[in-house]
């Protein structure tokens, strides 16, 4: 076989593994957290599907960030779009489950959102908030990789948040065409 030596051969090739990584453990925890939407919310699926777009906006828009911002894909922070992803969908099945349960005791989509937002949302912005500050933490850290993690961490669940009291309720008050009341 080839042997790579030289500093530059060894990084190009080092670079290459962590993108496969990083793909890798995005895809695991995109499948896994599609799964679990799915199941949870079966009855309507087009929640599920709009619970996988609140979770997916995030770190696309994270990802936009560090490639506007010119952070680079390094080992520490190659990990954030999946831990993100992990976290978000929590927020997000709360919200869809509170959702789901006022629908099928029929109440109107905007009854449903209201009693939603008011009973769930304080302690949805709260875990969110302290999920962001506990992250946000590792900004203090003297390795650089920890720094770049803790803030794109953190910048990214307050965009989940973002998305599960914000983006989500104005989508599904937006739809047109009915859901299942069951």
């Amino acid at each position: 076989g080839v042997e790579l030596n030289g500093g530059l051969e060894l990084a190009a090739l080092a670079e290459e593994r962590i993108r496969d990584t990083q793909w890798r453990s995005f895809g695991t925890a995109f499948a896994v957290v599609t799964a679990t939407l799915w199941a949870l919310l079966w009855s309507i699926p087009s929640l599920a599907a709009l619970g996988m777009i609140v979770n997916v906006l995030p770190v696309i828009g994270l990802r936009g960030l560090m490639g506007w911002t010119g952070i680079p894909i390094d080992p520490a922070n190659t990990m954030v779009a999946a831990v993100l992803l992990a976290i978000a969908v929590d927020d997000t099945i709360h919200v869809s489950l509170q959702y789901q349960r006022r629908r099928r005791e029929g109440a109107s989509k905007r009854d449903a959102v209201t009693t939603t937002l008011l009973t769930v949302g304080e302690a949805v912005a709260i875990t969110s908030i302290c999920l962001a500050l506990g992250f946000a933490v590792l900004m203090f850290s003297k390795w650089g990789g920890l720094v770049s993690f803790g803030l794109l961490a953190s910048l990214g669940i307050v965009f989940a948040l973002v998305g599960d009291l914000l983006l989500l309720p104005a989508a599904l008050l937006s739809r047109n065409r009915r859901e299942p009341q069951q």
